[in-house]
């Protein structure tokens, strides 16, 4: 086995990749741990990868094409694009069906990634595959995501700032988050100044911040999700939310009947 501190970028047995038929890869934060087997499921080497696009671009880029599964988790996303760019068929495994994993004895990363090339080595389907978004959609959804902990940001502030003027005796009057800076000026009282004025200042600027991401939202209604004015067509349902239903379905035509969508987003059995 090669020697190598912990800092290097890969560490591997010595493996005749010709020989290789599946892998299994443990996504760890700063690591991945992987096994290769050969087609009589013989593990014929085992290693780690730092878990950087770089270091997995060099390693799995000099490897032949082989049949590699993964688990969801923060890192899958990247991961799996970037092997399916370099020619390797990958199988993306459901986190939460695999029992098998999760309820071993033995558990550790290497453990895990055995686990995962038996698995992929007899049948993929055995994994619960998933799929995952497309490079642009995920950064549709981080627009989502980021205007989603602003608001929640926002609502935080507003609530500790009627806390405390409620405190004193005084009182807010009730109003939109968009409006609140200008109903709760003229609230606070002098002794509070010093502790509220650059909160309020604060929710100010995220009530801007949030408009910008709106405007961004409406702009992919327009441009990138056309159909989107179908769903606004009904009552209550502006671009934020027809949007936000689409980016989340992806390609509907994975779905055979309408009916199945509602089960697949938890919201039937």
């Amino acid at each position: 086995m090669k020697k190598s501190s912990r800092n290097s970028t890969h560490r591997s047995e010595e493996v005749d990749w010709n020989a290789v038929v599946a892998i299994g890869v443990d996504l760890g934060d700063e690591y991945a741990q992987y096994v290769a087997l050969d087609g009589n499921g013989e593990l014929i080497g085992r290693g780690h990868v730092r878990t950087r696009a770089v270091a997995f671009q060099t390693f799995f880029g000099a490897i032949p094409p082989k049949s590699i599964a993964i688990e969801t988790g923060t890192h899958s996303p990247w991961v799996a694009r970037m092997l399916s760019k370099i020619g390797h068929e990958v199988t993306v495994a459901n986190s939460r069906r695999l029992r098998l994993i999760y309820e071993s004895r033995n558990k550790n990363d290497a453990v895990d990634a055995e686990y995962l090339a038996r698995l992929v080595r007899v049948d993929p389907k055995l994994l619960h595959p998933v799929e995952h978004r497309s490079e642009t959609a995920q950064q549709h959804v981080a627009v989502f995501h980021a205007r989603d902990a602003l608001v929640r940001t926002r609502s935080r502030l507003i609530t500790y700032v009627r806390g405390v003027i409620k405190s004193i005796g005084l009182r807010v009057p009730k109003c939109s988050a968009e409006v609140f800076v200008k109903r709760a000026t003229p609230v606070v009282p002098a002794m509070l100044q010093p502790a509220l004025d650059s909160i309020l200042a604060l929710v100010d600027d995220l009530n801007v911040r949030i408009k910008n991401f709106d405007r961004q939202i409406d702009k992919l209604a327009t441009i990138e999700y056309q159909d989107a004015a179908v769903l606004m067509q009904i009552t209550g349902v502006g671009a934020l939310t027809a949007v936000a239903y689409m980016v989340t379905i992806g390609d509907r035509n994975r779905f055979v009947r309408s009916r199945a969508v509602g089960p697949w987003l938890g919201l039937t059995p």
